[in-house]
């Protein structure tokens, strides 16, 4: 009699289904990456000097050793005096941008610089480097000391800031 349960149970259970047209379908939102909301074209302003110019922000994907693809930032015209590309970095904190670390990166009158993104200056209330809207204050430190008498020029150094503000989404 018990085997006549569960058969009987089995069978009602086994007839049990939902019509497949019924069954709520889930969209599941694309995730745009996360470099994307940086991309396109930034008036900028030097705050030190008062200078305007176009800044571009790219990207292009990269294939390194063992095959691994890097995304890097393809920077157009930064400082009004470099292009290069350096490797994007998705930290934690939302929105920080770490675009620049170079040493000897060479300017459009190949001379050679310093230059390395400082971190937020504590003596304002601005988070620099941090994309807020569609604006950015870049905070780095720009010097020829380890080259300007082999470059001939002048000893220059200078702790920057540029405002960029994006005007176009398209680089």
């Amino acid at each position: 009699m018990n085997k006549l349960i569960y058969i009987v149970l089995i069978l009602i259970f086994a007839s049990c289904g939902k019509d497949p047209d019924n069954i709520p379908k889930v969209e599941i939102p694309v995730q745009q990456p996360p470099y994307k909301k940086f991309l396109g074209t930034y008036q900028v302003e030097n705050l030190n000097t008062g200078e305007h110019y176009e800044m571009k922000i790219g990207i292009q994907s990269d294939t390194i050793a063992e095959g691994i693809i890097v995304d890097s930032l393809d920077i157009k015209n930064f400082d009004n005096n470099f292009d290069y590309k350096y490797p994007f970095k998705n930290y934690v904190t939302e929105n920080y941008l770490q675009i620049i670390w170079h040493f000897g990166i060479q300017d459009r009158n190949n001379n050679r610089w310093a230059i390395f993104q400082e971190w937020n200056d504590t003596t304002t209330t601005i988070r620099e480097n941090t994309l807020i809207n569609d604006t950015i204050v870049f905070y780095f430190r720009k010097t020829n000391i380890a080259f300007w008498p082999s470059d001939g020029v002048l000893y220059y150094e200078c702790y920057c800031k540029h405002r960029a503000v994006k005007i176009s989404e398209e680089f």
